[in-house]
């Protein structure tokens, strides 16, 4: 009777002790949770709406404005437009394209929800183009795109929606569909094999998401090709090639 009563009693402390580590590690770590798609038979799936779409991820593209310090004292500005992609208690991790960001001395975050933040520049990949930065997360009601990893996902054909802060004016929408995939772009960079779309990505959109049918995030809108020679033609930088290279940056941040 003694034997049993102390095994339990030793079964409960080493349950509560079991639970102090699990809190401790959980306070101490702040884990980042990023939501990740791997389907690839997108068929089968309920598509929404392109209203649906807008009203789904409007709050989780952010406007960027980026200030650079200038010689003669008076600074200058230029705009770009991120998605988020990433949340933990304490930070949005969003991603934008390097080239938005390379050179700014101060990076504002806003959107309708978000109040202007100063944001963190946190990693960057200047191979594939595309940049990490964060703010304080005080905003609980927000969530991160699902992103689609899968490169059997997408499809030529496939219909797709751009959000982005096009001219500086806030975020607004296009739509076109996948005119092709596997694209290299030798003038602007050889190593990235882009997905074709027909959707414009006006000045101050790069760096926003490509988002299909399902509503999942499957492309950074990164360049219209030149509007002197071409119509109808823009790039934007598939979620499939550059996911490892994400969580690598991620990975180093879960504090």
């Amino acid at each position: 009777m003694n034997i049993t009563k102390n095994r339990y009693i030793l079964l409960i402390f080493m349950l509560n002790l079991l639970l102090i580590v699990c809190n401790s590690f959980m306070i101490v770590n702040n884990p980042i949770y990023i939501s990740i798609v791997d389907r690839q038979d997108v068929s089968k799936t309920e598509k929404s709406s392109i209203n649906n779409i807008y009203e789904l991820n409007k709050d989780k593209v952010v406007n960027i404005q980026c200030e650079m310090d200038a010689y003669n004292g008076q600074n200058s500005k230029s705009y770009g437009t991120g998605a988020i992609i990433a949340k933990s208690k304490k930070y949005l991790y969003i991603i934008t394209n390097y080239h938005v960001i390379k050179e700014a001395d101060k990076i504002l975050i806003n959107n309708d929800i978000i109040v202007s933040s100063m944001a963190e520049k946190v990693g960057e990949n200047t191979e594939y183009d595309f940049s990490i930065v964060r703010i304080d997360n005080y905003y609980n009601q927000i969530e991160s795109f699902d992103l689609n990893i899968e490169k059997k996902a997408v499809y030529i054909g496939d219909e797709i929606v751009s959000l982005g802060n096009a001219i500086g004016q806030g975020i607004s929408m296009s739509y076109g569909i996948i005119s092709a995939i596997d694209r290299v772009v030798q003038e602007y960079n050889e190593n990235i094999e882009f997905i074709q779309i027909d959707a414009a990505i006006n000045e101050g959109c790069s760096g926003g998401p490509l988002i299909n049918m399902n509503n999942e995030m499957v492309g950074i809108a990164t360049m219209n090709a030149s509007p002197m020679y071409t119509d109808g033609i823009a790039y934007a930088i598939p979620i499939y090639l550059i996911y490892d290279y994400i969580i690598e940056i991620l990975n180093e941040y879960e504090l």
